[in-house]
């Protein structure tokens, strides 16, 4: 993009566009694990509802008395 001769403003404006969703939303990141921020933010819901299903299982069984008689 560096070397590319635009013809007008709605086009750098539309060009820019693109390679900011691809640059920020598309390609891998070091920092994620190199995953793309799509990737890493799909995989940590999926580690972040796992968590709270497990505190949920441990709140319940906070309440969960044995019976003995």
């Amino acid at each position: 993009m560096d070397a590319r001769i635009f013809s007008n403003l709605i086009e750098v404006r539309e060009i820019t566009a693109e390679w900011l969703e691809h640059y920020n939303n598309e390609r891998p990141h070091e920092i994620l694990g190199n995953l793309s921020p799509m990737q890493y933010l799909l995989k940590r819901r999926k580690l972040d509802i796992g968590i709270l299903c497990w505190r949920v299982f441990l709140f319940q069984q906070s309440f969960t008395t044995p019976t003995t008689e």
